[in-house]
């Protein structure tokens, strides 16, 4: 009677075990069969979607470069050697004499080819010509300062290596020594034309923003006081018209200079506007500012009107 029960029991262990041991398997089957692949698959997937988006973002960045390299080459002095070298050199004259220097030469080395040598073909691959320049002209402060405006407001690949001013006299006019570099790209998009291109480089867009260095004239004795009163308001006046006019003396010149409303008075750094004028008093305007001179009182003695 007891064996049974035992049968029973033994039954039972061996289906438990049984149950077990198909469990094991299945489960091992599972992981073995499909997480594994699962895994491996979702691995994969996450390594070929770094890699696209990293093909992605060096296409991207080609797509720059090739962008960048493009606006470069627009700047490019033409790729002919003389034509770039002859048009460059007239347009820094043309520089000189808008800013009214005198006595301005340009002149010119050879153009130095840049190469790199190319492993596979082992030749010499000319990467771009470099040009060197050098400028010399005599003016003030005000008319370096215009030629310098003018030379960084040009779309030209081009620096300046050097920049000497030596004062003349008394310090109001300077003898100005520059060096440029300008380089010229196989690429270039003209052969024989410089860019029209203007460079956005500066930070103030207009040549007036930067006449205080013309203002603050280092080398001049007194500096911008000392040309601001040698201006004297000498009298008020009308014409037969009932104009008013301004008297004004300057001690460099021989002739009284006479000026109505809205005219102005010119000197190598600045300029004097009458803005309005009454019995005995004129208003001025020297870039933007605004001064009240009395009759018999100097540019450097006159008192700032308020904004």
């Amino acid at each position: 009677m007891s064996t049974e029960p035992n049968k029973r029991r033994n039954i039972l262990f061996l289906a438990a075990l049984g149950i077990v041991a198909l469990f094991f398997v299945g489960d091992k089957a599972y992981r073995k069969f499909y997480e594994e692949p699962a895994k491996h698959a979702e691995d994969l997937k996450k390594q070929l979607n770094k890699k696209l988006d990293d093909a992605k973002l060096e296409l991207r960045k080609s797509k720059r470069v090739v962008q960048q390299l493009e606006d470069i080459e627009k700047k490019s002095l033409p790729w002919n050697a003389e034509m770039a070298r002859a048009r460059y050199q007239d347009w820094l004259l043309q520089l000189a004499e808008d800013a009214k220097l005198e006595g301005t030469s340009v002149d010119s080395g050879e153009p130095v080819p840049v190469t790199k040598s190319d492993r596979r073909s082992r030749k010499s691959i000319e990467l771009y010509k470099r040009f060197s320049f050098s400028v010399r002209g005599r003016g003030d402060l005000g008319q370096v300062t215009k030629f310098l405006y003018d030379f960084y407001r040009g779309g030209h690949l081009q620096k300046i290596r050097s920049l000497n001013l030596n004062p003349l006299g008394q310090g109001q006019q300077v003898d100005m020594n520059l060096s440029v570099e300008a380089i010229a790209l196989p690429n270039a998009d003209r052969e024989a034309e410089l860019t029209s291109l203007v460079s956005e480089q500066l930070a103030l867009p207009d040549v007036r923003d930067y006449q205080d260095i013309a203002r603050r004239n280092f080398f001049g004795r007194g500096g911008t006081k000392s040309a601001w009163k040698q201006i004297v308001l000498s009298a008020v006046t009308s014409d037969v018209h009932g104009t008013a006019e301004a008297w004004f003396k300057a001690s460099d010149q021989k002739e009284t200079l006479v000026l109505p409303v809205g005219q102005s008075l010119s000197r190598p750094s600045f300029d004097v506007l009458v803005v309005s004028l009454d019995d005995n008093a004129a208003t001025v305007s020297v870039d933007g500012q605004l001064y009240r001179m009395t009759i018999g009182q100097s540019l450097a003695d006159a008192a700032p009107v308020p904004k």
